[in-house]
């Protein structure tokens, strides 16, 4: 069997009161990894954090940092609108 694919994973909720966003995409991403032969080695969150700017979310600019370093070799996210930034018109 190959080596598994070294993954980062991100979490992002809007605002506070979303308090299963968190833990529903952490379940989802988790089993992803798990039936596609992928080792988690870092979870980055930001929770609260709306997606109108990169510069406002901590975790996100952790997750940059280190995949710069070579940390990880993939990002899973349940869906690109808990990564992207919102962009203007």
């Amino acid at each position: 069997m190959a080596s598994p694919i070294l993954v980062a994973l991100y979490l992002r909720a809007s605002t506070d009161e979303q308090t299963e966003s968190i833990p529903a995409q952490l379940m989802l991403l988790e089993r992803y990894a798990a039936d596609h032969n992928m080792r988690i080695v870092a979870t980055y969150q930001d929770r609260g954090k709306s997606g109108d700017s990169f510069q406002k979310r901590d975790g996100l600019q952790q997750l940059l940092a280190e995949a710069k370093a070579g940390k990880f070799q993939q990002v899973l996210v349940r869906n690109l609108s808990r990564l992207l930034a919102v962009l203007p018109q």
